[in-house]
């Protein structure tokens, strides 16, 4: 069983895992059978490592809540023009409309800064 599976099966039984300074807690306690502490203590290391990822995930999620838009570059301008001449046969206003929406846009905006985050891996992989 994966550990995704573990945590899927134990919230459905009304059970929330968690991590907790580096050690798994599974709440309400009194709906834990010796089964599911069984299961939990089996699948230990998997289930740290995915409650980890997944708060580490969060995390990068509220830092980017909080970070400015960038504006978009000449590239990714002209992909959004000519998507936007092409498919939807839209005129300069309406092109220039969908830009400034672009680049205000939460989605827009994570999307960006997972690019930079990894051209910037990329980089400094590269440098090595």
């Amino acid at each position: 069983m994966r550990a995704a599976d573990i945590i899927t099966t134990l919230a459905g039984r009304g059970i929330a895992v968690s991590l907790e300074d580096g050690r798994i807690h599974a709440r309400p306690g009194h709906r834990l059978t010796d089964d599911y502490v069984r299961l939990i203590r089996q699948h230990k290391p998997a289930l740290m490592h995915l409650l980890r990822t997944r708060a580490q995930a969060d995390a990068a999620g509220d830092a980017v809540a909080h970070e400015s838009p960038r504006a978009l570059s000449p590239i990714e301008k002209a992909g959004i023009a000519r998507l936007c001449r092409q498919h939807y046969d839209a005129d300069d206003s309406a092109i220039r409309a969908t830009i400034e929406d672009c680049e205000g846009c939460p989605a827009m905006r994570e999307y960006h800064l997972a690019l930079d985050r990894l051209m910037t891996t990329h980089r400094t992989a590269g440098a090595t």
